[in-house]
């Protein structure tokens, strides 16, 4: 869902500057970064509407994430059932906005369904 939200901020943002670059790397390295920082931001606000980035923030105690990673994750998953999120996403939106290091929490997402209950296909 992510994905989506970042490529559908590309066609409703840039629309008018959109280029693509199917083949090599884009030739203006800066307009290419912005697009790419103002695409994140808006996936960003899309997943974690009505609630602000900042109004999120404030309610993680980053410190505890530093301090102790167990009763961070509870932090985490009380902020996350408080504005309707997965602890999950939450957390890629905190790593993806740099609040939390790239290397915390990485075994604690779970699946979101269960490979078991997919019927096989016949063939």
């Amino acid at each position: 869902m992510a994905d989506f939200f970042h490529e559908a901020a590309h066609l409703i943002l840039h629309q008018d500057e959109m280029t693509h670059y199917d083949f090599g790397e884009p030739k203006d390295n800066e307009q290419h970064d912005e697009c790419e920082k103002e695409a994140d931001e808006f996936m960003v606000s899309q997943l974690i509407y009505p609630f602000t980035l900042k109004e999120i923030e404030q309610k993680v105690d980053f410190k505890l994430v530093r301090r102790d990673k167990r009763s961070s994750f509870a932090n985490l998953c009380r902020v996350a059932n408080e504005v309707n999120l997965s602890p999950s996403l939450l957390i890629g939106v905190l790593k993806s906005s740099q609040k939390i290091d790239y290397r915390y929490f990485n075994d604690r997402h779970r699946p979101i369904f269960d490979n078991s209950s997919i019927p096989e296909v016949l063939s």
